[in-house]
């Protein structure tokens, strides 16, 4: 996790499980409340109990209670995130990162000092313009940073997760300043220089010279997530209320089918400059008091067993989706346990892909500006890997590669009544980085793969949800226009849904449709992809060839492209040995087996 200071490693709740990585004698990190709070909304351990309707509970509890956390703060951020994705001081690579922090842009409230009159005079609750006064409004929402050198740039991140850091991802808050501001024209102030009294204030201001709460809209609030979060690659993640459902006249936390979902009023909202959705998903970040009086409860660090009761923000929804996948990481090490740490683990894309695809979606059909794909359900994120373990590894959860130009299609079953979805994600190389505050629409996508699904023997065809990002007018009712479904040509994660599919066979087909115009040279990209409610269908020898020695057999088969089976050999069809693990790496495969026997038969059966 990164944030602005070290996390109170002693804390009662931490135990011996957690480490502030870049803390030492040479470098002293002071606590810092906000670090210790979000690795307690991850990982705090129950360790304080209270009473609850007469009920003992465990107030404290994180969301993966018994986690490691290896923690780090912001200063050295360039470098850090290599170390720790590589694991060059931890000594084992970081799968998952929380990061709380970003970058903040329109207005705000403060207590500042100035210079007046020659004397220094406090100016509470001030409104304070963090913008280009120049600008009426907030060029930083939803901008894709260039390269910045403390490598905290939406290029730089792209970059390092799409070419050094393939098997990590970061998990990044969306920020909380939407459709603050005063509301209508008022006195105001900004900096003007880099001392601490270097305020200029603005009275009596015209009308049309300011954007008067931060936002594009005075409802939606859209155009307010901040870098880092408007990075392709990083997982972004919104505030809701705290997610409640009724059943006999009792509320209940947690999501279900008539659950209460509320936007947090402060979560920020998409869609970036380009277009693409952000935040890709929502977690709760804000209590709601219809079911509670205090607010998300956190270890503080103020003393060893200090607590804040009163947490609010989308700090604290990001590390509740970074403790979930920590557990889906968790629950499938237990499914498959003898696989390779290091060559086995999941690609940061694959880690992004569950956490979307899992999400319950809420409102209108598809993905909107406000939610995303909908609050994160890590029941969901478990019951998906252990689903992709029941029928066969890979056959759910899958992770290929898709030249430039290519085309991957395989088929399946779908059944009536049954809904599918198909989520793609891929880690893009990074895009041209915004160099101007002027509106730069272009995309940011460098690899354009697209996804539809064909009815075998019909006509139908199934595209993924698009969004209208009316970027040209930016109108509220545009954005808040329900998803339709079309050819994406702005985001690196596609969906497609078929709410009752007839029964039959049908073709799911992944293109690399190349780059976009003016944009980087594009190249063969990995790519993640999670389908739910299909049967898979059985792999199928189509060719074995002796080599010239009669000691090898090369064997070809088709399957479904990152799926693993085990090949299976035999003398008698009796008896059968497991040969080796093998990887659909594509459609059409070839295996190289021993074979010096007269008679020696094969069979492939998905690896459970």
């Amino acid at each position: 996790m990164g944030n602005d200071g070290a996390v109170l490693t002693n804390h009662a709740e931490f135990g011996s499980r957690a480490w502030q990585v870049d803390h030492s004698a040479a470098n002293p990190i002071a606590t810092d409340g906000h670090a210790t709070a979000v690795a307690g909304t991850m990982a705090a351990g129950g360790f304080y109990q209270f009473t609850l309707d007469g009920q003992p509970a465990r107030l404290m509890r994180g969301v993966a209670f018994e986690a490691r956390i290896n923690a780090y703060d912001t200063d050295e951020f360039n470098q850090e995130i290599f170390d720790a994705a590589a694991g060059t001081v931890t000594g084992q690579p970081l799968r998952l990162a929380n990061h709380s922090w970003g970058y903040v842009g329109g207005w705000t409230t403060n207590t500042i000092q100035v210079l007046q009159g020659g004397q220094t005079n406090t100016i509470t609750n001030a409104w304070i313009w963090r913008g280009d006064v120049s600008l009426a409004e907030e060029w930083k929402f939803g901008f894709y940073f260039p390269s910045i050198s403390d490598g905290t740039g939406c290029v730089d991140l792209d970059g390092f997760l799409a070419t050094n850091a393939t098997r990590h991802l970061a998990v990044y808050a969306a920020g909380n300043d939407r459709l603050y501001g005063p509301g209508v024209p008022t006195n105001y102030w900004y900096k003007s220089g880099l001392g601490p009294y270097d305020w200029t204030g603005v009275t009596n201001p015209p009308p049309g010279s300011r954007d008067w709460r931060n936002g594009d809209g005075d409802t939606g609030g859209y155009d307010t997530v901040v870098a880092p979060g408007t990075a392709k690659n990083v997982l972004t993640v919104g505030a809701v209320r705290d997610v409640y459902y009724v059943s006999n006249s009792l509320a209940y936390l947690g999501y279900a089918t008539n659950a209460v979902v509320t936007l947090a009023p402060f979560s920020g909202c998409g869609p970036t400059d380009d277009g693409r959705i952000k935040p890709e998903i929502v977690a709760v970040g804000q209590s709601n008091s219809a079911i509670r009086s205090f607010g998300i409860a956190t270890p503080a660090n103020n003393a060893t067993n200090g607590y804040y009761l009163d947490q609010v923000g989308t700090s604290f929804a990001a590390p509740g989706v970074s403790g979930g996948l920590g557990l889906t990481a968790q629950r499938r090490s237990q499914l498959w346990p003898n696989l390779d740490p290091n060559l086995d683990a999941w690609r940061g894309s694959t880690w992004r892909c569950i956490a979307i695809h899992t999400a319950d979606d809420v409102g209108a059909p598809g993905p909107d500006y406000q939610t995303g794909y909908g609050p994160f359900n890590a029941v969901s994120c478990v019951a998906h890997v252990e689903r992709d373990q029941q029928h066969g590894r890979g056959t759910h959860i899958k992770e290929f590669q898709v030249g430039v130009g290519q085309t991957v299609s395989y088929e399946l079953d779908l059944t009536n009544g049954v809904p599918f979805r198909a989520t793609l994600t891929w880690s893009d190389p990074a895009g041209i980085g915004q160099t101007t505050t002027e509106a730069d629409t272009a995309p940011r996508l460098v690899n354009n793969l697209d996804i539809r699904v064909e009815r075998v023997g019909a006509t139908n065809v199934f595209y993924p949800w698009i969004l209208n990002p009316d970027l040209t007018n930016k109108t509220e009712a545009a954005r808040s226009a329900a998803a339709t479904t079309g050819v994406d040509n702005r985001n690196n994660v596609e969906q497609m849904f078929i709410a009752n599919p007839p029964s039959g066979r049908y073709r799911v087909v992944v293109t690399h449709s190349g780059g976009l115009p003016g944009g980087p040279s594009p190249s063969a990209q990995w790519a993640s992809l999670l389908t739910t409610g299909d049967t898979p269908l059985p792999p199928v020898f189509t060719a074995s060839e002796a080599s010239p020695s009669g000691t090898n057999v090369l064997l070809t088969f088709t399957a479904d492209p990152g799926a693993y089976f085990h090949l299976l050999t035999s003398t008698n069809l009796v008896n059968w040995q497991t040969n080796a693990t093998v990887k659909a790496e594509a459609v059409t495969n070839s295996i190289l087996a021993e074979a010096t026997d007269p008679y020696r038969f094969w069979l492939l059966r998905r690896q459970q």
